[in-house]
Formats: structure tokens, C-alpha cells, sequence
């Protein structure tokens, strides 16, 4: 969030305000939380003079989410880099404002015209963080090559970097590999958040 300005919270006026996160700008003091750690910060306020005296109080400053991605396949997007247990909203864009759309993950929406797509992810503290902008304008422009998986010479092989795998046999019980007859079910998740899913032999 916007550091958060000082001026006119403390009483009487003309005081100084002190400690973590306080910063005097050109505008005045404010409060930066985004440079502190998560944690709980004192504040000051003193006040010189005739009326002279010193109040403080404490804030607590809560993390936010590591910024989301999106991507983007044939007729999904999809949001990645999202924490286990934090929450995502979806929002668009089509060239009269920002406005949200749904909550579900994937979001399957087909653009007819030019579409900025953003997906914000919030934590269990109520904090959000949104991803970079995905600008789209049609599917066919922007889908992204299909993951192709398959097998050789009892290896399996990727289209692209694949960065997780899981096996399973036909009764769909986990396996560590391709071991037994076959044939195997395989998942697997390239390094760029595309999957695939194919019955193998």
C-alpha cells in the first residue's frame, strides 16, 4: 500500500513523529510499512513547546503475498506463483476501467477486443498483491505452445523444462516411475506453469 501520511494524526499540530517506517518527505512525514518486516512498530509524537509532550503507539504490520502470475493457454488463464492458502481474485480490464469478473481458478473467457487481465492474490492477513498486466486481444495470437510429453527409450521426454512429474498406473495408484507393464498416466508441469496430461506406454 501508499505509505501512509502523518500530517494532521497527531495533537496538537507542530509535533514530530519517530520511529520504524516514519520518513519525512517534501509532503510531510509518512509511514512506509512496506519497508519494515512484518512485525509490530512504536510510534512517537512529540510535541515541543508551551503544550509540550510525547504520546506513543504501536502498529502492527502484517506481510503481503509474493506477486502472482498469469498465464495464458488456448482458452484459459490460469494464476501461478500463488501460496498455499492465500485466495485470488480475478479483474479485467476492456478499455473503461478496471472490474472484477470471478473467483474461479482457471478462468476460462474467450476476448472478443483488446482485454488487460490481473489476478490479485490476498492472504490470510487480508493483504493483496497484484501480478504484472496480461494484455490479450485474441486467443489465437496469444496461446502459447501446447506441453508435449512422451516417452523414449524408457525416458520421459518434454517439449519444454519440466519441473514436476507424477506417475500412475491404470488403478491410478502413485508410482516412482515407469515401472511395470503399463501403460502409465503421467502429469507433469513445465518450469513456465503449462501442463500436460497423457496416458503413456
Amino acid at each position: 500500500d501508499a505509505p501512509l501520511a502523518l500530517d494532521g494524526l497527531g495533537q496538537p499540530a507542530g509535533g514530530v513523529w519517530t520511529g520504524d517506517g516514519v520518513l519525512n518527505t517534501a509532503d510531510g512525514p509518512v509511514f512506509d510499512a512496506g519497508i519494515l518486516t512484518p512485525g509490530t512498530v512504536a510510534l512517537t509524537y512529540t510535541v515541543s513547546g508551551p503544550c509540550s509532550g510525547v504520546a506513543t503507539g504501536s502498529l502492527s504490520v502484517y506481510p503481503s503475498p509474493e506477486p502472482p502470475g498469469v498465464y495464458f493457454q488456448y482458452d484459459m488463464l490460469e494464476a501461478v506463483n500463488v501460496a498455499v492458502g492465500d485466495s485470488i481474485h480475478w479483474w479485467l480490464d476492456e478499455g473503461d476501467g478496471l472490474y472484477s469478473i470471478n473467483y474461479t481458478d482457471p478462468l476460462f473467457y474467450f476476448p472478443l477486443w483488446e482485454t488487460t487481465y490481473y489476478v490479485e492474490a490476498i492472504n490470510d492477513y487480508g493483504c493483496s498483491t497484484f501480478s504484472a498486466p496480461l494484455l490479450l486481444s485474441s486467443i489465437e495470437e496469444h496461446a502459447a505452445p501446447r506441453l508435449e510429453i512422451w516417452l523414449e527409450d524408457g525416458r520421459l521426454r518434454a517439449s519444454a523444462p519440466v519441473t514436476a512429474v507424477r506417475w500412475f498406473d491404470a488403478l491410478g495408484r502413485a508410482l516412482d516411475g515407469p515401472t511395470g507393464p503399463g501403460p502409465w498416466l503421467v502429469h507433469a508441469t513445465a518450469a513456465d506453469g503449462r501442463t500436460a496430461r497423457r496416458l503413456l506406454r
